[in-house]
């Protein structure tokens, strides 16, 4: 049952369709990204983290790699390649677009509830690397 939620991200994220994406998350789940200071708490802030990355992005592809699963926990590697049409908002301020191609690879460590949704992620992606491509580094 865990690894039935790759195929369902994929399609999410592949989607951009935010309500999509924050729907496979529990009601009181916890997201730790690489570009928040802290976690994420609840399935609103998990929406309004991840509804602001697309307006950046077109062209976004979401590909998954290798998965491990142990009871309820689910290891995912992916990909994510999108270009920069978009203001991109920083902790620093907002970013002109810079219209360049990004391609990071990350990885996934999910934490499924009982009702097949994720209760906690732990994501890993090397944002300074997204930074050099967008040519802000």
């Amino acid at each position: 049952m865990t690894a039935a939620i790759v195929d369902s991200l994929v399609a999410a994220w592949n989607s951009t369709d935010v309500d999509r994406i924050a729907g496979l998350y529990a009601d009181d789940a916890i997201l730790h990204h690489p570009m928040s200071p802290t976690a994420l708490k609840g399935r609103g802030e998990i929406s309004q983290m991840e509804g602001s990355i697309f307006p950046s992005f077109s062209e976004v592809r979401w590909t998954p790699g290798r998965v491990l699963t142990e009871g309820p926990t689910v290891a995912l590697e992916f990909n994510v390649s999108a270009v920069n049409t978009g203001e991109l908002q920083t902790p620093n301020g907002a970013v002109p677009a810079t219209n360049r191609p990004v391609s990071v690879d990350g990885c996934s460590f999910l934490r499924m509830d009982d009702d097949g949704r994720i209760a906690e992620e732990r994501r890993y992606f090397n944002v300074a690397a997204m930074f050099a491509q967008l040519g802000l580094q």
